[in-house]
């Protein structure tokens, strides 16, 4: 194991140079087993292979930079100015390259009779930037295959019910939810407690949780043995939470007998407790009458590091100066927004709007909501802390023709101020360093496609971008082949050399030439790549309609253009 933290030490100094609680099979353990030791031993093998390729992603990133510029005597732009600024972005790959990139995505197993929905069933699918977590996205794939699998189950253990409900004349439809919360996403760690909602009919449904903490590095599953000094003073910490912030009277026995059951598995019937790192606690879930009464809901507490020194290891509860937590709909997180070192607890909740098109989109701060009326639909938000204690929600909607908008707030005691809308959207992806973080657009220059820049939360939370050059993301469905534009006449092209330079003058690609999208400003170039590995600048005028290219017609220049809708 040493020499694998090793390897990946020297991997990121090299860079710098140039949900579920149910335990992982025997089979997918000895695979992860398996996995290190193929690492370990071709450790060598790898270091070299590591250094040519980091020697070309090292090129591979410096050809894409300096891109934008354009010919002074096409554009009127000074060319040399802004291959400049390009060049001086090479510096940050080590600290991009460095970054978590955690992608929360949805998958969907329904079951229809014609047009009636029968059946609902949705689970999460995780994914992470695997060429810099390898252990973590290896663990994440199991993870994943767990979730399909109970989703599966349940599908099949269920849909021969559907029928006789009908038959019945009381079906109201079956559901099943698996809803991922992840209170931590960073390079240090992954920790994350999974809502598991079913319905199969009755007066309610029901729920409960699971959970799942990863090491980033290693992507080791942590257990509370692991994070914590002494499982007995967590429980009772827990215990005392859990008497604070809930009436006795909701389990007359009381609470003790359930929690050490849980944290310090006492009885053969004991199972895990759903547990999850935050920045400033540890945070426990506890599903319908796993407590109490029905009416109690699904208890949840916070066991916070301040108030209970020492009760979990160091490594763990140390607080960045600047980090974010992601807030779905109704999920809570806990800070301190007004410097008085109490923790509050941020959520938030969307209705659809009583007076016209969107949602509405209340904040609350423990027991004191802002409402603000949005003309999008909630998708997440992210509560930042700032290096000096200042607090913000960035709040993702989308809006028609699949807009994305990002409304700010500004939290300070009770309140929720608005600051700002600006356009974009995180794609599923968690807000991992405030400090560099993707946001994404709808492009259209040359067709319709998606593409993100680095951003960052700059000095009064306002959103600053870190690059004005977005990066191309284009999907393909199987064999689907890749989005190109073939050339039907001759046209100019600003090569791209090995340095990342942009020629001063054009060479015309003869007719028929094929070039793929990469990347663009969105509007005066997109930057194409051949079939034969060169890079080029095709310059047009993207921002008006109809949109050109040295004043010819976009469509008379190239065929395979598609813009939406």
């Amino acid at each position: 194991m040493k020499k694998i933290i090793t390897a990946l030490l020297l991997a990121v100094c090299m860079m710098s140079l140039t949900a579920c609680k149910s335990t992982i099979s025997g089979h997918v353990a000895g695979k992860v087993l398996e996995g290190l030791m193929a690492k370990d031993s071709e450790k060598d093998k790898e270091d070299n292979d590591g250094k040519t390729k980091d020697v070309k992603d090292q090129e591979e990133q410096s050809k894409g930079e300096n891109k934008d510029g354009q010919d002074e005597g096409e554009t009127g732009q000074d060319t040399d100015s802004r291959e400049t600024e390009e060049a001086g972005r090479v510096s940050d790959n080590a600290e991009k390259n460095s970054s978590l990139e955690l992608r929360l995505e949805k998958r969907y197993l329904n079951e229809r009779s014609g047009t009636e929905l029968l059946m609902q069933a949705e689970y999460p699918f995780l994914s992470v930037n695997k060429e810099n977590f390898s252990s973590l996205s290896f663990a994440l794939e199991s993870l994943n295959s767990e979730c399909e699998s109970q989703a599966v189950q349940w599908k099949q253990q269920n849909l021969p019910y559907v029928q006789e409900a009908i038959d019945s004349g009381y079906f109201y439809g079956y559901e099943y939810f698996q809803t991922m919360h992840v209170y931590r996403a960073d390079a240090k760690l992954v920790s994350i407690i999974c809502e598991h909602y079913e319905y199969t009919g009755g007066a309610h449904g029901g729920t409960y949780f699971t959970s799942k903490t990863f090491d980033s590095v290693t992507g080791r599953e942590l257990t509370l043995a692991d994070v914590t000094t002494d499982l007995q003073g967590l429980a009772d910490a827990v215990i005392k939470e859990l008497n604070e912030e809930y009436p006795v009277e909701y389990a007359a026995e009381g609470y003790r007998d359930t929690v050490e059951s849980q944290i310090v598995k006492q009885g053969p019937d004991a199972y895990d407790a759903s547990w999850a790192l935050s920045y400033h606690g540890i945070i426990f879930d506890f599903g319908s009458y796993e407590l109490g009464a029905y009416s109690m809901g699904c208890p949840e507490v916070i066991v916070p590091f301040d108030k209970y020194p020492g009760l979990i290891k160091d490594e763990y509860s140390r607080v960045p100066e600047e980090h974010a937590s992601s807030l779905k709909n109704y999920t809570t997180v806990y800070e301190d927004t007004d410097g008085d070192g109490r923790l509050e607890g941020i959520s938030v909740s969307a209705y659809d709007s009583q007076t016209g098109y969107g949602q509405d989109i209340r904040i609350y701060i423990d027991a004191t909501s802002t409402e603000y009326t949005s003309r999008g639909w909630f998708n997440e938000a992210f509560l930042v802390h700032q290096k000096d204690g200042s607090c913000y929600l960035y709040v993702s909607v989308s809006a028609e023709s699949d807009e994305g908008i990002i409304h700010i707030f500004r939290l300070s005691g009770e309140s929720a101020v608005f600051q700002e809308d600006v356009h974009g959207n995180f794609e599923g992806i968690m807000m991992e360093n405030p400090e560099r973080f993707r946001l994404y657009d709808n492009l259209d220059a040359l067709s319709s496609y998606r593409g993100y820049r680095d951003c960052c939360v700059g000095n009064g939370g306002r959103l600053e971008v870190l690059d004005d050059v977005y990066t191309i993301e284009l999907y393909t469905y199987g064999d689907e082949p890749e989005q190109c534009l073939t050339a039907k006449i001759p046209v100019p092209a600003w090569m791209i050399s090995e340095d990342g330079s942009v020629a001063g003058t054009p060479e015309q690609l003869p007719a028929g030439t094929r070039l793929y999208f990469r990347r663009t400003d969105n509007r005066t170039f997109v930057e194409m790549e051949l079939e034969d590995g060169r890079r080029c600048q095709i310059r047009g005028e993207f921002t008006t309609w109809p949109k050109t290219i040295n004043g010819i017609s976009e469509y008379d220049c190239f065929d395979g253009i598609m813009y939406a809708g």
